[in-house]
């Protein structure tokens, strides 16, 4: 699960706030509370509390299915070999982690260099452009989410591309 949030266009003190969540929970639907406290972020000069406050949001989710997209595919990054231990699809986000070599991992750009996309069975193509994308590291793994505006309709995808190559899903 994870949670990205920017500022409203054009509002000083409206954000927007995306949830998501890839996990077999979304299978069975179910009631959800969120709970938040201090909505903040980190700058450059440490955290800052942007609203303070307590809220609490009620969600009901109707039972969806997550795609995997299969593992143990080989990529090369920078003349380093990384492998695919995981791609998924939910309705609401792609999830790719990565196990990388125990060297230092350069962040920058890595969204654009990985390029991923989900190509509809409509033809439609989802990108970058239109997502909010996570990245993390630690040692040893690198993982990328993309988060949907709206959720998908995983049935209607047709397959995944990650560093220019196309994944299908499971069986």
């Amino acid at each position: 699960y994870g949670l990205s949030i920017r500022p409203w266009p054009d509002s000083q003190d409206q954000y927007l706030l995306i949830f998501s969540i890839t996990d077999t929970a979304l299978e069975q639907g179910g009631s959800y509370r969120i709970s938040m406290e201090g909505l903040g972020r980190c700058g450059e000069e440490g955290p800052e509390v942007l609203l303070p406050g307590t809220w609490e949001l009620e969600v009901t989710l109707q039972p969806a299915s997550v795609q995997n997209y299969g593992t143990d595919h080989s990529f090369s990054v920078s003349g380093e070999t990384w492998t695919l231990i995981r791609a998924a699809v939910s309705p609401l986000a792609l999830t790719l982690e990565f196990q990388v070599p125990e060297t230092a991992v350069d962040l920058r750009n890595l969204d654009t260099m990985m390029a991923p996309t989900i190509r509809m069975t409509g033809g439609e193509i989802i990108d970058r452009s239109s997502c909010v994308c996570g990245i993390t590291s630690r040692t040893g793994q690198v993982e990328m989410t993309l988060e949907f505006q709206m959720p998908l309709n995983v049935e209607q995808i047709e397959s995944i591309t990650v560093f220019g190559r196309e994944l299908t899903a499971e069986p």
